[in-house]
């Protein structure tokens, strides 16, 4: 096996970066950190992932691997760079022969550089969301304060037209609306039927929003240290009555990958609130692990079987007083 094949199998990101002095952080199964080749201030400019391949998406320092990046920092030739990443990693490749890297490499750099840029274009093009209905007000609904209802912008379509994915239409009808709101932009709604003989129970509109990129509130979190983390948005709702204006829902027992980065760019502590059931306690087990060493965590144990939307307003503030240090 030759130099650079022994280094990859043996790569550590962390210890590159240490060593050249690189503040970073994790997001998701990212490292981000300004960039050092234009020295930017932007944290999240760089992006690195576990085989060292790194992307500068605010600037036109284009796209390489750690010995590219080595190269430009130490302004050496290859077979230096390839000894000096070795040396840092504390490799002993004296006895192997340094190769030129395939064209693999090559076609991989670009994969990655294309996707990195993708999802920047994704979020950069997002256009407010256009509903087809009129909207009337909602005074009660369940437990909830009409002030609640009237901050969260809960309204009822008695008929609502919606997008298929094919681009057809269709209507629902006497739903609840819930705006999304991202990035002070509507970019779609969550539809809740009214009807129990109805289906589905939710909807959510239009189809290319995808509720696994989402945090529900997350606007709202903006001046917070930390965020609670709970399944769905009427829980966000009773801790806000509770006086906890800093929640978030994933729309499910779920904490995705994309949501994982989403937490992790914003700095904040996590307080975990998923339901007292079997599905909540595995979400929460999963999302610490997920998050484990990258955020400070703590876990609210909710009673078996309840919800944080169902709890009375004392019993969330007694549940959070009573919250558990992840370590």
């Amino acid at each position: 096996m030759d130099a650079v094949s022994v280094i990859k199998n043996n790569m550590d990101a962390e210890k590159i970066l240490r060593y050249y002095k690189i503040d970073f952080k994790y997001f998701g199964e990212y490292i981000r950190c300004c960039c050092p080749i234009h020295k930017g201030d932007n944290p999240t400019a760089f992006v690195i992932n576990k085989d060292f391949l790194w992307c500068c998406h605010t600037n036109d320092c284009g796209a390489g691997d750690v010995f590219t990046l080595v190269e430009i920092l130490e302004d050496i030739e290859f077979p230096q760079a390839v000894k000096k990443v070795a040396k840092i990693l504390d490799i002993d490749i004296d006895s192997l022969v340094i190769a030129e890297r395939k064209n693999d490499y090559l076609k991989d750099v670009e994969r990655f550089m294309k996707y990195i840029k993708s999802k920047k274009k994704r979020k950069t093009d997002v256009k407010e969301y256009e509903i087809k209905a009129e909207l009337h007000s909602v005074k009660k609904f369940r437990n909830f304060k009409e002030e609640t209802l009237r901050h969260f912008d809960l309204t009822l379509a008695h008929k609502i037209e919606l997008e298929k994915k094919d681009g057809g239409t269709f209507t629902f009808y006497e739903r609840l609306v819930i705006p999304i709101i991202v990035n002070g932009i509507r970019i779609g709604i969550s539809l809740r039927k009214t009807k129990a003989k109805d289906n589905p129970k939710w909807f959510h509109a239009p189809p290319s929003m995808e509720t696994g990129e989402i945090l529900y509130n997350i606007d709202s979190c903006k001046e917070y240290s930390e965020i609670i983390v709970c399944e769905g948005m009427f829980d966000v709702w009773r801790w806000y009555e509770a006086g906890f204006k800093n929640a978030v829902c994933t729309f499910g027992a779920h904490l995705t990958e994309e949501q994982c980065r989403t937490i992790l760019k914003s700095g904040k502590d996590v307080v975990w609130s998923y339901d007292g059931d079997n599905a909540g306690l595995t979400a929460t087990k999963n999302a610490i692990d997920k998050m484990r060493y990258k955020a400070n965590q703590w876990v609210i144990k909710m009673p078996d079987g309840v919800d944080p939307g169902s709890c009375e307003i004392h019993e969330l503030q007694e549940l959070y007083k009573n919250r558990e240090r992840i370590l």
